[in-house]
């Protein structure tokens, strides 16, 4: 084809949807077809389908360049005519736009397109109304290309940032432009989302701004968290993505980007992309681990603000009930505890574990609130104690940190006898200490030193054990089992393993 023809920008677009459609039609069924046809004896080659499901996804992207591109061409024509200043130059005919076939523009202007969507789609008040961006038309052009309105922004949006999770050029170019949107996503279409229900909404001053907290059972309606889903993934994909080879080998996302997510003043908005994202496993280990330190931090210090309604005397349980749901801490350390290896970072670090195992360790989870109306979050806590001391037994670095956070808990759960000698710690973290006990039962049983870790004598060396003061010892086993007869059972496993009796 010749390097500028006729387009009309709608037919684009519905003609990326279908090259979109191939491309899933070929993923989904492809792998199926090729084993049926190899049952049946065929003699057909399948070896190229990987090649034609790479060029089917590449030949969508670049259509649906083009169609932004289109779109972008349609509106400045509009907004040419109604100034009077349209000279017909990209004009092709009535409905038509003239484009440049070859130049897609690709990843990076696909790109900024979605980081312009996104804009509009968390700064209009009424989630349809705003500013027009790229794509979709704006004022007389915005019903001249994209009757739609919002709706199929937001939704095109979504798509697009799911069809680009792996690609580099794509997620690089995206989180560079969009992340200080990305991460204010989150409080703005909740603040959206409660003026929407509640007429005028209710609103309280906070350290983020005023908040008009939403009146419905949820705190996003299904659309915004349909975008958060997609920032999630989005993110989750570029923390796993790196650039270069060998010694120059590094994260996609740069350090800027990452200390702009882990260090942005909103813990809550930031914590929402977690939370509506993917499972833990998708993450980078690192990352999350450095997001939850951030997370335990801002709740220390007292800087979590959940957008939520005023309580009432008519409503505290139901407000405790989304507090619980939308808490930004659990969300990030849920995701932390699915990954594994995030939360042995946190813990298994000997010159920091310490510390947030104290913030762990602690009777102070769950919701504010008079206790008739708190929400239990123990348990989301016990399964991150529960993470970090999971690794598999050995000499690598992952078995490392799991027994150096054997020693921060148990350290923990002394301090916090230390500090409160007749409190008892929730069923949720007590049940993750009962755990640790059990699970490094063999170490806890062997001569005691000093608090730390250390690899297993012998030639080749053994696993990596901790090894927990005498003192601290008996502490942390009286939190794990606060039962007598439970503790006494569990020290007659430990004399017995000591004896190379059947203790275990």
């Amino acid at each position: 084809m010749g390097d500028f023809v006729g387009v009309d920008p709608a037919n684009l677009r519905e003609l990326a949807v279908r090259l979109q459609r191939l491309h899933a039609v070929l993923a989904r069924h492809g792998p199926a077809m090729q084993q049926k046809m190899q049952k049946w004896g065929s003699d057909l080659d399948f070896t190229v389908l990987p090649r034609l499901l790479d060029e089917a996804l590449d030949d969508a992207r670049d259509m649906e360049a083009r169609a932004v591109r289109a779109y972008e061409v349609a509106r400045h024509d509009t907004d040419e005519r109604a100034a009077g200043r349209n000279s017909g130059a990209h004009r092709a005919a009535p409905g038509a736009v003239r484009l440049d076939w070859t130049a897609t523009g690709h990843s990076g202007h696909q790109a900024r397109h979605d980081a312009a969507t996104l804009e509009n789609a968390i700064t209009a008040p009424d989630g349809g109304t705003g500013p027009d961006v790229a794509g979709s038309g704006g004022g007389a052009a915005r019903h001249a290309t994209d009757p739609g309105g919002t709706g199929p922004d937001a939704s095109a949006l979504r798509e697009s940032l799911l069809r680009h999770r792996d690609d580099h050029a794509y997620l690089g170019a995206f989180w560079a432009e969009a992340c200080p949107l990305a991460l204010q996503a989150a409080r703005s279409l909740a603040r959206r989302a409660g003026a929407a229900v509640s007429g005028t909404g209710s609103t309280r001053s906070t350290g983020a701004g005023t908040v008009t907290g939403p009146m419905s059972r949820e705190v996003f309606d299904p659309e915004s968290a349909g975008i958060l889903r997609a920032l999630g993934s989005s993110l989750a994909a570029a923390t796993q993505m790196r650039r270069g080879t060998g010694k120059d080998r590094r994260p996609l996302i740069s350090d800027e980007v990452r200390a702009a997510v882990t260090g942005y003043e909103d813990p809550w908005s930031v914590a929402m992309l977690v939370k509506y994202g993917p499972g833990g496993k998708t993450w980078d280990s690192a990352f999350l681990a450095e997001l939850t330190r951030a997370m335990l931090d801002a709740r220390e210090a007292g800087a979590i603000d959940v957008p939520l309604p005023e309580r009432t005397d008519a409503n505290g349980a139901r407000i405790a009930a989304l507090r619980a749901e939308f808490d930004p801490v659990v969300a990030v350390m849920d995701r932390a505890s699915e990954n594994g290896r995030a939360a042995r970072h946190v813990l298994g670090d000997p010159a920091t574990g310490p510390r947030y195992a104290a913030m762990l360790v602690g009777d102070d989870w769950h919701t504010p609130g008079p206790p008739g109306e708190r929400a239990d979050l123990s348990g989301h806590a016990g399964d991150f104690l529960m993470a970090s001391v999971s690794a598999g037994r050995g000499v690598t670095e992952d078995a490392k940190e799991s027994a150096w956070a054997v020693v921060a808990i148990a350290r923990a759960a002394s301090a916090f006898t230390e500090r409160r000698p007749e409190a008892v710690l929730p069923c949720g973290v007590r049940a993750a200490l009962a755990f640790t006990a059990d699970r490094y039962l063999p170490d806890l049983a062997a001569p005691r030193g000093r608090n730390e870790a250390r690899l297993r004598g012998g030639d080749p060396p053994g696993s990596w054990t901790p090894h927990i003061d005498a003192t601290d010892l008996a502490r942390f086993l009286g939190h794990a089992f606060p039962d007598p007869a439970d503790r006494d059972a569990f020290t007659a496993r430990m004399d017995a393993h000591r004896r190379g009796g059947p203790g275990e």
